[in-house]
């Protein structure tokens, strides 16, 4: 995938060294072909010629992003991904997965991309003093290894196909004059030859998930004229270009803004498959934006995967990309998790507690108040402070649950003690 040489993560390798989290797409430019899985072709053959190829360990399928000798049409001069849908494997750069140990702890590996695997450790660290890996790298290498996992269910939907006598050698001129590939070992499917085959082949096709790929394929190889593409350099393209970015960033903040209510709204109803569903279509269309990282712990968090949810709070946190929001949303995890000298630290560290009435708090202490609200009833501080506090906001929003469940746990009701449970008998008291 991409030019830059891949080693193991292990302790020999990695000890002392630091990796960071790309902040735009600059590394793609030096990509020319990027693996699929068959899951990801009905997003992807809508964006990116798809061409098929012959291995050592089998066949594969790869998304076309730049030709021999062009810049890749799908990152623009300020170094943005351009296309609606981004590959599987970019969002996980610099990591790879290690195809010769997967097994093994070198079952991941990493890009020694200079702009992202630093010799200091001053990123993302791999192993601590005391050789323990970080177990965010955990949670990469699992997430990889789902891709691997479906890259053998794609290869067996291509033998198949090959065993039909349907692949051919790909010719890029076919399509578009002058069109060169670095990789002359490139296969198509012979479209004609596909439509001739026996129905028993074709059934026997069908019955291995082949039809699919191969029409996804076929429809794909449109947008080979998009590889000769060169985005316009005068100044007036420029200028007209940044206005519609500007546009097209104000739509994009507008929509992500509504992204992490509609998840709890998912979740409230008691539907996280369709929250799961929503964030993962947000993933795949805005890739490394921080708020859809930040949400996607945030659900991680409410689908009790307290661990997961705390460790990706962390690395935000340390990269500086938590927001008022997610440094909340940081905290609920930390709760959660039963972790409360820790959401202790972090709630003082962003927004100290405050002693005054509810309408002397600035809006950021209005917004933080339950949350301070919430760890004193945990630790058991139950100050007039606190306890004026809350019967002021239950009574200015009435409406708000969390504010009689504060209330509730600071009067020692003890059934409403646990963070995530909003029993209607706890409510009916605090109103007593």
């Amino acid at each position: 995938m991409n030019m830059i040489r891949s080693i193991p993560v292990t302790p020999e390798t990695c000890a002392g060294r630091s990796w960071s989290i790309p902040q735009d797409f600059r590394f793609a430019t030096r990509i020319g072909m990027v693996p699929l899985v068959a899951a990801e072709l009905p997003a992807a053959q809508a964006e990116f010629p798809i061409v098929i190829k012959r291995t050592a360990s089998g066949l594969s399928l790869l998304a076309v992003i730049a030709a021999s000798g062009h810049r890749s049409p799908f990152v623009d001069a300020n170094h943005a991904w351009r296309a609606r849908y981004t590959p599987f494997l970019l969002r996980f750069y610099p990591f790879v997965r290690n195809e010769t140990a997967p097994d093994t702890e070198g079952g991941l590996a990493i890009y020694e991309d200079p702009d992202l695997f630093s010799p200091r450790p001053d990123g993302h660290w791999f192993y601590n003093d005391d050789g323990i890996r970080n177990p965010v790298l955990d949670q990469i290498e699992d997430d990889l290894g789902r891709f691997v996992s479906a890259s053998a269910d794609t290869a067996a939907a291509l033998q198949a196909l090959d065993d039909a006598g349907v692949l051919e050698p790909f010719d890029p001129l076919r399509y578009v004059a002058d069109l060169k590939m670095t990789d002359t070992d490139l296969l198509q499917i012979d479209e004609e030859r596909l439509k001739s085959l026996p129905a028993t082949t074709f059934i026997a096709l069908r019955d291995a998930d082949a039809i699919p790929v191969a029409y996804c394929h076929l429809l794909s190889l449109q947008h080979l004229g998009k590889l000769l593409e060169e985005p316009p350099q005068t100044t007036q393209a420029v200028q007209q270009g940044a206005r519609a970015e500007d546009k097209a960033s104000f739509k994009e903040k507008e929509e992500i803004a509504t992204f992490r209510d509609a998840v709890e709204e998912r979740i409230a109803a008691r539907n996280p498959y369709s929250a799961v569903s929503l964030q993962k279509r947000f993933e795949r269309k805005y890739g490394n934006n921080a708020t859809v990282y930040r949400v996607k712990a945030h659900l991680f968090s409410l689908m009790g995967r307290h661990e997961t949810a705390t460790r990706m709070f962390a690395m935000l946190d340390e990269e500086g990309r938590l927001d008022a929001q997610g440094q909340r949303d940081q905290v609920a995890a930390l709760l959660r998790s039963d972790k409360i000298a820790e959401a202790q630290t972090q709630a003082e560290k962003h927004a100290p507690f405050v002693a005054k009435p509810v309408d002397a708090l600035t809006d950021a202490e209005r917004i933080w108040a339950p949350v301070h609200l919430e760890l004193a009833a945990k630790q058991e501080r139950r100050d007039d402070d606190r306890l004026a506090l809350a019967r002021e906001l239950v009574r200015l929003e009435p409406e708000a649950a969390t504010h009689h469940i504060n209330l509730a746990a600071l009067t020692s009701d003890s059934e409403c003690l646990t963070h995530n449970s909003r029993p209607f008998s706890c409510i009916l008291r605090a109103f007593a």
